[in-house]
């Protein structure tokens, strides 16, 4: 009965543009799921795996936090203990920004990154697992390169996990960065 009163198109103009603002709104609801939090590990760089809304950020996916261009203070080692370890939270920490020491892990998220807190610990003293030092072994020469870290990986680690025909060579980031860029991607 309404569509006679308006007129047929103008009802059909109406519910077309209803239909695509519902979609529109689907879409980005659909699309902020999808990409979830953007909160990132402080230490190692890797995203924040909570989709729901918070204001505590957790990852269940820890990197070592040299593959995010962590160095040990003084040395500029790369930093090869696994965020949650022991030794990761005794060891000192330097302000994004300032230079700044912090004691340890957490005098520097209560200061910078209050939104990670509390911050897990490992039960054991494991570095990192058998995946993510593989991982490390073959793709650290670019990472070395472009964070500028000095090389401290364990030779037990070199002899178990290298693997000469995976190992990533020295321009290997900034090779993968240029195809990246044909898909909007822009380096920091």
């Amino acid at each position: 009965h309404i569509a006679s009163l308006l007129g047929g198109a103008q009802v059909e103009g109406l519910v077309a543009e209803r239909l695509d603002a519902a979609l529109q709104k689907q879409q980005a609801q659909v699309w902020a799921l999808i990409k979830g939090c953007s909160g990132m590990c402080p230490c190692c760089g890797s995203k924040c795996d909570r989709v729901d809304k918070h204001t505590v950020h957790r990852c269940g996916h820890h990197l070592l936090p040299a593959f995010n261009g962590w160095r040990v203070a003084g040395t500029c080692e790369a930093a090869l203990d696994a965020c949650k370890s022991f030794k990761n939270h005794d060891a000192p920490k330097r302000s994004d920004y300032s230079d700044h020491l912090y004691p340890n892990l957490q005098e520097y998220l209560q200061a910078e990154h209050p939104e990670w807190l509390p911050f897990p610990k490992e039960d054991r003293e494991l570095l990192a697992d058998s995946v993510l030092k593989a991982a490390w072994v073959n793709c650290r020469v670019p990472l070395l390169h472009r964070y500028d870290m000095v090389d401290c990986t364990p030779a037990e680690w070199i002899a178990a996990y290298e693997e000469p025909h995976r190992k990533l060579g020295i321009h290997s980031i900034e090779a993968a960065e240029t195809c990246l860029l044909h898909y909007g991607y822009r380096p920091d």
